[in-house]
C-alpha cells in the first residue's frame, strides 16, 4: 500500500472516529434534556408535549418532501446553486406551517391552553430546520461545520433547559421555547449566505418523489403516540413517549455499523466474498441485538429512577421497547445489505406492508385501552419486517452480482 493511500485511510479513520464521538456526545445531551424535562414537568403535560412532537414529526414527513435525504447528494446536481436555496426556503415555510398546526392541536386539547404547546411547536420547527441544515452541510462536504451543527443541535436547547431545571423548574417549557428559537437563528448562520431570491418550488418537487415516499413511511410510525394519547390518555402517552425516546439512542451504534457496511458491500464484486462479509456484519448486529435484550431488565429498572416516580408504572414498557429496538437493529442491518444489493424497491415495499399491519394492530389496541397491546403491535411489526427482509436477503445472496 502506498504512503498516500495509507495517509488517506488514516484521515478517513480519524474523521469517522470524530463523527462517532460527536454523535455520542449529541445523544448524551439529548438524553439529559429528556431526563430534565420528565423530572420537572407534570406527567400529563409531558405526555401532551411528546404527542405534539409526534404530530410534528408526521407533519415533517408530509411537508419535508424528503429533502433532508435528497440534499445529501446535492453535489451530484449540476444546478445545485439554484436547488439549495429552494430546498432551504421550502424547509422554512414547512416549519412555519408545522408551528401553526401544533398550536391548533394544543388549542383542541381539553382544558386551558398551556405553555407545552408553543414549546413543542418551536422544538419541531427547530428539529426540521437544524436537520436539513446538517444534511446540507454534509451534502456539500463541509464536514467540520456539519459536525459542529450536530453538537449545537442538542447543546443550544439544553443550556436554557438545564438552567431552568436548576433555578426555575416551573419554567421548563419556556426554556425549551427559548432554546429552540436560538437554534433556528444558529442554523441561519451555519447555512451561510445564499441567494434567496428566485427560489422555485418546482426545484423542490423535481426528483423528490422516492425520497418523500420513504420519509412518509418512516414518519407514519409516529402515529402510535397519537393513538395512545387519543384513546388511552395523555398520562399513558407520556410514559410511552418517554420509553420510546429512551430506546432511540441505541440506534447510534447501528447507524455506525451500516455506514461502514453499505459502501464495503457495494464495492465487493465477488459473490462469495460479498456474502461472507455480509454474514460478518449480520453477526455483529446480532451480538449487539442480544446485548440489548440482556440489558432490557436493567434499563426497565433504571429508567424510572432517572425520570422520576411518575414513570414507575411504565418500567415494563421501557424494557419492552428496548427489545423492540433490538429487533429493529437487525432490520436496519438487513435493510442496509439489501440497499447495497440494489434492492431498495423491495425494502420499501416490505416497509409499507409491515408498517401498515403494525399500525392497524396498534390502533385496535389503543382503541381497546390496552397499552400492552400497543407495545406488542409495534414489536409485531418489527418481527414481520425482519421476516421479510431475511427472506429477501437469502434470495438476493444466491443471485449473481449485477
Amino acid at each position: 500500500m502506498s504512503e498516500s493511500v495509507k495517509r488517506d485511510t488514516r484521515i478517513r479513520g480519524a474523521g469517522a472516529a470524530r463523527l462517532v464521538f460527536v454523535r455520542v456526545a449529541s445523544s448524551l445531551m439529548q438524553a439529559v434534556m429528556l431526563v430534565l424535562l420528565a423530572r420537572n414537568t407534570d406527567l400529563v403535560d409531558f405526555g401532551l408535549y411528546s404527542v405534539s412532537i409526534a404530530v410534528g414529526s408526521i407533519l415533517i414527513g408530509i411537508l419535508g418532501f424528503g429533502l433532508t435525504t435528497r440534499v445529501l447528494r446535492i453535489q451530484a446536481d449540476i444546478d445545485r446553486e439554484q436547488l439549495l436555496p429552494s430546498f432551504m426556503a421550502c424547509t422554512f415555510l414547512s416549519a412555519v406551517i408545522c408551528v401553526g398546526s401544533i398550536i391548533l392541536f394544543g388549542l383542541a386539547q381539553p382544558g386551558a391552553f398551556d405553555v407545552w404547546s408553543p414549546a413543542a411547536a418551536l422544538y419541531v420547527a427547530a428539529e426540521m430546520i437544524s436537520t436539513f441544515t446538517q444534511s446540507s452541510l454534509f451534502g456539500e462536504q463541509r464536514l467540520r461545520r456539519a459536525e459542529l451543527s450536530i453538537v449545537l443541535k442538542r447543546l443550544i436547547p439544553l443550556v436554557p433547559v438545564a438552567g431552568a431545571a436548576i433555578y426555575a423548574p416551573h419554567l421548563m417549557f419556556q426554556a425549551v421555547t427559548v432554546g429552540s428559537a436560538a437554534l433556528i437563528l444558529t442554523c441561519l448562520f451555519l447555512f451561510g449566505k445564499r441567494k434567496w431570491a428566485g427560489w422555485n418550488f418546482k426545484n423542490v418537487l423535481g426528483g423528490s418523489r422516492h425520497f418523500w415516499t420513504a420519509s412518509l413511511w418512516n414518519m407514519a410510525q409516529q402515529l402510535d403516540q397519537v393513538a395512545v394519547n387519543f384513546w388511552i390518555g395523555p398520562s399513558a402517552a407520556g410514559g410511552y413517549a418517554a420509553a420510546f425516546r429512551i430506546a432511540s439512542p441505541v440506534h447510534l451504534i447501528t447507524g455506525t455499523i451500516t455506514s461502514l457496511m453499505v459502501p464495503r458491500i457495494s464495492a465487493e464484486q465477488d459473490r462469495g466474498r460479498r456474502n461472507a462479509t455480509s454474514r460478518t456484519f449480520i453477526r455483529i448486529g446480532f451480538a449487539y441485538a442480544v446485548t440489548l435484550v440482556l440489558l432490557s431488565p436493567v434499563i426497565a429498572w433504571v429508567s424510572p429512577i432517572l425520570l422520576g416516580d411518575a414513570f414507575s408504572a411504565f418500567s415494563w414498557l421501557f424494557g419492552t421497547l428496548i427489545i423492540n429496538s433490538a429487533i429493529s437493529v437487525m432490520n436496519q442491518i438487513f435493510s442496509g445489505l439489501l440497499f447495497a444489493e440494489g434492492a431498495a424497491k423491495a425494502v420499501a415495499r416490505s416497509t409499507g406492508i409491515s408498517t401498515s399491519l403494525s399500525m392497524i394492530a396498534i390502533f385496535i389496541s389503543a382503541y381497546s385501552g390496552s397499552l400492552v397491546g400497543v407495545a406488542l403491535g409495534a414489536m409485531g411489526g418489527q418481527l414481520l419486517f425482519f421476516a421479510q427482509l431475511f427472506l429477501l436477503w437469502r434470495s438476493n445472496a444466491k443471485k449473481p452480482i449485477v
